[in-house]
């Protein structure tokens, strides 16, 4: 028994016949009876029987009320929820990112979203742990990813955020060359906290730096942004912060600088082609509008 065929057969309950059944509904007598004959020879039992006094109900007919009912309330009830949906009173946007972005810029764009649609749940996935760039997107664990890296993947939509400028950070009054943006030769002979080899903070550096055919001098490896923070403040060495970062630094006392030439990365929002959901086509916006958090040139 379908949707269209519960209403029916309630209409003809309510109504008592299916005469009033039929104006009700706005459909032609013949019609109606036919479509209830159908049906009862779909579930195999009578569900009126037909006297001169119009239609009665069988006891099976009255043992299927309470189950077309609930099945019209069902339905009823995901047009109410996807209505919710659809005008961002509810629902979850899933981003996926890389731990190194959720600082910068992902929590400020976020707060904005929030602040514009503050009934929709945003959660965050790390990226890395699907074990390759945009597999939780193509496998359907997230809605949007915001990544580092460009995509031409068949099916992916990729949209640049620009470009987001790295920033020298050191506790205040440690031993730094010069003033103002340190050139990147300089920095070997600097000691430095990086992220291990093999990521994408790590890969950056080693890159510009190499292009200035100089090393760094790494005292200490450490994966997570959050460890690398009191290692800075208690004066073990320098690191590459993005701006988010060194601007909470500079507020501390911290020492705030830029390099020669400077250390970029580009910032990509990347989803699925095609109707996207509700609460992603809304974030979009957002970016679309100018609102999203600036990339640091």
């Amino acid at each position: 028994m379908d949707v269209r065929r519960a209403e029916q057969f309630l209409a003809v309950v309510k109504h008592g016949g299916i005469t009033r059944a039929a104006s009700a509904l706005y459909l032609s007598q013949p019609s109606l009876s036919l479509s209830i004959r159908s049906l009862e020879r779909e579930l195999g039992m009578t569900l009126f029987v037909r006297s001169g006094h119009g239609l009665v109900l069988t006891d099976s007919g009255r043992r299927l009320i309470p189950a077309a009912e609930r099945l019209l309330e069902s339905v009823a009830e995901a047009g109410r929820v996807m209505k919710e949906v659809r005008s961002l009173r509810t629902g979850t946007l899933t981003i996926a990112a890389a731990a190194e972005l959720v600082d910068d810029p992902l929590a400020a764009m976020i707060g904005l979203f929030r602040q514009a649609h503050p009934g929709v749940v945003v959660e965050i996935v790390d990226s890395a742990a699907a074990g390759a760039p945009f597999r939780a997107l193509q496998t359907g664990h997230c809605d949007v990813e915001l990544s580092t890296e460009h995509t031409t993947a068949k099916g992916l939509t990729c949209r640049s955020l620009g470009t987001q400028r790295l920033l020298l950070v050191a506790a205040a009054g440690f031993d730094l060359p010069g003033s103002g943006p340190l050139p990147l030769g300089d920095l070997s002979s600097v000691p430095m906290i990086l992220t291990p080899p093999g990521t994408p903070d790590r890969l950056r550096i080693d890159a510009e730096l190499a292009r200035c055919s100089a090393g760094p001098m790494v005292v200490c490896e450490c994966g997570p942004r959050e460890m690398i923070w009191p290692l800075v403040l208690d004066g073990v060495g320098v690191a590459i912060l993005p701006p988010g970062a060194a601007a909470a630094a500079a507020q501390q006392g911290m020492t705030v600088r830029e390099t020669a030439p400077p250390i970029e990365r580009q910032l990509f929002l990347v989803h699925r082609a095609g109707p996207n959901p509700p609460a992603l086509e809304a974030l979009l916006t957002v970016i679309a509008a100018g609102d999203e958090p600036q990339p640091v040139r």
